[in-house]
């Protein structure tokens, strides 16, 4: 197989700002330990061999470039919001897989149990009012006895992006910068085992729930249970008495952005530029 073509350096740098002058290694490294991040939650008995695999927010091809390899077995898939991301990939990449763009509200045009495995590398860390609907909807293009593969944030990356220590008692589903353009991060969401487990537990069988460690995403596997079941279901408040807890800490968590937000216009239009 011959060297893959890079992106450019907009498309490139739009999945996570990197050193430039090592963009192209920094991003082929992150891609090459998320296919193994990947394969090693896999069963022994996995083959690629007939697989139909998504990439759901795979920007111009990070990670599913990685499995060119594959190709020639397996149907690999890719979407994402960000148009030119899917055009390049598509016009460089297409002799080994095929992008299209969806929306930021759920609908995927793919059959129902489509899919051997679906994985989503940081895309549930920044979905916040269409997060569950999205769970649901990979759900339905999961065949049967296909894996769902999820990284979240916990506490590795807690006092990076958040600037306080992680609590499991004050994080359930904890969302953070709501609104904030896509084209510089997008919203955080931070979710912790019990919340996965409260919540998501009731459409899937988590397989396993990885912790993130000091500057990287915990890592989810998960199956899908037969029964149907809808978001407003999967969101329901459980019993746990955390999830008052954590959703009064994301309250103060919001109303301390908002103060940083009103200080800082105030100051803009104070001394605005001459």
């Amino acid at each position: 197989m011959d060297q893959l073509l890079y992106p450019p350096t907009d498309l490139l740098q739009r999945v996570g700002n990197v050193d430039a002058a090592q963009q192209e290694k920094i991003y082929d490294d992150i891609g090459r330990v998320a296919r193994q991040q990947i394969e090693s939650a896999l069963p022994s008995a996995w083959s690629w061999n007939g697989k139909r695999v998504l990439d759901f927010g795979c920007g111009a091809g990070r990670v599913l470039r990685q499995f060119a390899d594959c190709a020639d077995m397996a149907d690999l898939h890719g979407c994402d919001i960000h148009e030119p991301s899917i055009a390049w990939m598509n016009d460089n990449l297409g002799e080994y897989l095929s992008g299209i763009t969806c929306q930021e509200q759920p609908g995927l045009p793919f059959d129902n149990d489509t899919f051997s495995l679906i994985y989503a590398i940081s895309v549930f860390t920044h979905l916040t009012e269409f997060s569950t609907a999205w769970l649901v909807e990979l759900r339905r293009i999961l065949a049967p006895d296909g894996y769902l593969m999820v990284t979240v944030l916990d506490g590795g990356l807690i006092r990076l992006l958040a600037g306080e220590d992680w609590d499991e008692n004050r994080i359930g589903f904890n969302a953070l910068l709501p609104g904030n353009p896509w084209d510089v991060g997008g919203p955080i969401v931070f979710m912790s085992r019990w919340w996965i487990e409260a919540h998501w537990g009731r459409a899937f069988n988590i397989i396993e729930i990885r912790p993130g460690v000091e500057g990287g995403q915990g890592f989810v596997v998960m199956q899908k249970t037969p029964l149907t079941i809808s978001a407003e279901e999967i969101d329901r408040v459980s019993d746990d008495p955390r999830e008052i807890t954590a959703l009064q800490h994301n309250v103060r968590q919001l109303s301390r952005e908002t103060s940083q937000l009103r200080r800082a216009l105030a100051a803009l239009t104070s001394n605005p530029a001459s």
